[in-house]
């Protein structure tokens, strides 16, 4: 019964792109978009946090509880009606605090005991404090954006390091906290390489699970 249950279940993706600055997660969060516009990724939805921040904060400011959070991510994942018995859905621009990368270990609790088949993962694309500076600033140069938004410390070289740092830093206790914990499964991608081998490097992980 528990297997048969199990396989009725709805089976979801849940891929949370991470990395520092300039790694380059917003121009694939673009790539993929176009991907699943040309059915290229079936059933995957595509979630820009920055963008739906609103919707996950009290009138306060602060984030909501995780579990008010977890019904959130159930309402944004599933399209109206029924969802797909098999879907993805790739969210870029979440990890910004030690509070988020704990929410993720609670979001995929939260999906287990729901007796949802689901994979939780988090996708990094890596990339050195040297590369990560020179495309903040060719960025701020170019007059480009990122989520929309023309950031001040692409402008500036200290403040394009500091940014670096602090993203680093967290990062790093990503790196940590996954080691210890076998719910969510964590990707690493040199992200170094041309931008098409990134973006097929993630497909390819993604199709492990589709």
């Amino acid at each position: 019964k528990d297997m048969r249950r199990r396989n009725m279940s709805p089976s979801i993706h849940i891929v949370f792109l991470s990395g520092v600055p300039g790694a380059g997660k917003s121009t694939q969060f673009h790539n993929l978009r176009m991907l699943t516009e040309a059915r290229k990724l079936a059933n995957t939805k595509m979630i820009n946090w920055s963008r739906e921040t609103a919707k996950c904060v009290d009138l306060s400011g602060k984030i909501l509880h995780e579990r008010i959070l977890f019904q959130k991510f159930i309402s944004m994942i599933h399209v109206k009606g029924s969802a797909p018995q098999r879907s993805t859905c790739i969210i870029d621009g979440f990890i910004k605090s030690h509070s988020c990368i704990l929410m993720i270990r609670e979001i995929a609790k939260q999906f287990r005991t729901a007796g949802y088949s689901s994979v939780v993962s988090v996708v990094t694309l890596v990339v050195d404090k040297h590369i990560s500076i020179n495309r903040q600033l060719a960025r701020g140069k170019a007059g480009g954006s990122c989520n929309g938004y023309l950031l001040a410390t692409d402008l500036d070289e200290v403040k394009s390091s500091a940014r670096y740092e602090r993203f680093e830093n967290l990062e790093n206790v990503l790196r940590k906290t996954l080691e210890t914990n076998n719910l969510v499964k964590h990707k690493q991608i040199d992200a170094r390489i041309p931008v098409k081998d990134i973006t097929k490097a993630i497909v390819t992980y993604l199709h492990q699970y589709n």
